[in-house]
């Protein structure tokens, strides 16, 4: 069903009234106060971009409840994942790069190349290799962790992180070379 013209205009109205109460809403579902702007906000932006498929405007209470339950819900799972997913870093790194070649060059490359010239290079690097290294390095994932969330054989993993380590322990080498010239 298309809304067109004053009914339209008519729906965006009522819709910015209802702000407060969406605000009510989704404190009384549970959105913690950190996130309670964002939830609110995104709410309200997922309402006007449905505005027509609301079939009767005096059930617009309803309908704005059941966005912000369902919004309040996904936000919650996702900090929750994110909670659950936390590693912590200063046993880091528990498997791989067990050499002392590795951490010898790694903090060599730390002093020679830039964090933006690295972010470069990481990618450039072949996907899944790049989101395998951001995973491990950027947000300090184990290779376990990594291989459940990409939904991929630990094995693969492991193999795709090695060779994606040494295509980038080359860029960083002939960077190195290029600036000693």
């Amino acid at each position: 069903m298309r809304v067109i013209g004053d009914e339209r205009l008519f729906r965006e109205k009522a819709l910015c009234e209802k702000i407060g109460m969406v605000r009510d809403f989704a404190a009384i579902c549970g959105a913690s106060k950190e996130e309670l702007d964002d939830i609110v906000q995104e709410v309200m932006v997922e309402a006007y971009q449905h505005l027509d498929q609301l079939k009767n405007v005096k059930d617009m209470a309803g309908w704005l409840f059941i966005i912000t339950k369902n919004k309040v819900n996904r936000t919650y799972r996702a900090r929750k994942r994110r909670e659950r997913w936390e590693v912590n870093l200063e046993n880091y790194p528990e498997d791989g790069m067990n050499e002392a070649s590795d951490y010898q060059a790694w903090s060599a490359a730390e002093n020679a190349v830039s964090d933006e010239m690295l972010c470069q290079m990481i990618e450039r690097l072949k996907p899944p290799g790049s989101e395998i290294i951001k995973l491990r390095f950027g947000a300090g994932f184990k290779l376990k962790e990594i291989a459940e969330m990409l939904d991929m054989n630990y094995n693969t993993v492991k193999t795709i992180e090695s060779r994606a380590l040494k295509r980038l322990k080359k860029m960083i080498e002939s960077e190195i070379a290029r600036d000693e010239r």
